[in-house]
């Protein structure tokens, strides 16, 4: 089908290219990119019911953007198997899918801005109760499956802007052997979920030495024995001989680092959302600009917004804009 004998089938000036869910070899596929030598853009989806057509392996010194939505969890098998990425010219970098069992990504030096979306193959729940930090081994061996190390250790070196998905926030803790210093991390945005941690946040937050921005949508999250100390929840533990254990206080990271800017939005004024903000604003210290995006539904904006402005801040520069 695509070899170099066809003439047509090479495509000299192409620079944007979507790969869906098609039926191709694995020859096919690699010749398909190997014959696009100023290629720029690649997206890649893999979601429907048909075998994923992409082989987990991409080489192209000319991208500059690439998109990999990998959800095919049908073909379990194929998660057994590495991914591989050599694109040493990135700028932006975006992936999606359950996890594999380890990731090599080539050294991104241009690399601006990366976004992840890492979901696990089974629920957590039943570590709630553990207060250890972060990657989970048995003999050496990880309890839950997937290694994300190397992706994120190679994200790490260049990126300016991350952005991680409430998925990714498990699937790091529980599938990272370590974090490497995020040294260039101006921006961090997540993303919360009900039913997902916030344990990982403040592991990364004491990685990334010159943030500037932290970008949260939603403020509330699952509590549990590893809900960290970048928010004040308390979690118990399940009864044990009729008696409930809290959990530690610990000591907050929050006042160590240097954010100027805190942008919320999906703000809806609950007790917990207030305790929140009251903990973010009597902490940071270098804050100038709080931004808060109220959700429509709210009854009483005025009410909600005054509540917001009568809050302690530790920062005297601190103002707080609605949007």
């Amino acid at each position: 089908m695509f070899t170099k004998d066809d003439g047509p089938a090479i495509f000299p000036a192409l620079k944007s290219l979507f790969i869906g869910d098609i039926v191709i070899s694995t020859t096919n596929y690699v010749n398909l990119i190997t014959m696009c030598p100023v290629l720029e853009e690649l997206f890649i989806r893999n979601d429907g019911d048909n075998p994923p057509s992409w082989i987990r392996f991409l080489d192209s010194y000319s991208l500059k953007r690439l998109v990999i939505h990998y959800h095919v969890p049908k073909y379990r098998e194929v998660y057994e198997d590495k991914v591989m990425v050599i694109a040493t010219n990135l700028t932006y970098f975006e992936y999606s899918g359950y996890v594999s069992r380890y990731y090599i990504l080539s050294k991104m030096p241009s690399l601006v801005e990366a976004k992840l979306d890492l979901r696990l193959w089974e629920s957590t729940i039943c570590y709630d109760d553990d207060y250890e930090d972060g990657y989970l081994s048995v003999n050496g061996f990880n309890v839950i499956f997937g290694n994300t190390t190397f992706l994120l250790d190679d994200i790490s070196r260049n990126v300016k802007t991350l952005h991680l998905s409430p998925h990714s926030l498990e699937a790091i803790l529980f599938c990272c052997e370590y974090i490497r210093v995020f040294e260039n991390l101006l921006t961090l945005s997540f993303e919360s979920d009900k039913d997902k941690g916030w344990h990982f946040v403040p592991r990364l937050l004491k990685r990334a030495p010159n943030l500037q921005t932290l970008v949260i949508k939603g403020l509330i999250h699952r509590v549990t024995g590893r809900c960290g100390d970048v928010c004040p929840c308390l979690f118990r533990t399940k009864k044990h001989n009729n008696k409930v254990k809290e959990s530690v206080s610990k000591k907050s990271c929050l006042p160590t680092l240097g954010v100027k800017v805190l942008e919320i939005s999906g703000y809806g004024g609950t007790r917990r959302e207030i305790q929140q903000m009251r903990h973010f604003l009597g902490n940071l210290k270098c804050l100038e600009l709080v931004k808060i995006g109220v959700v429509q539904h709210v009854a009483d904006n005025k009410y909600l917004r005054r509540n917001l402005l009568s809050l302690p801040r530790l920062s005297s520069k601190c103002n707080i804009q609605f949007f």
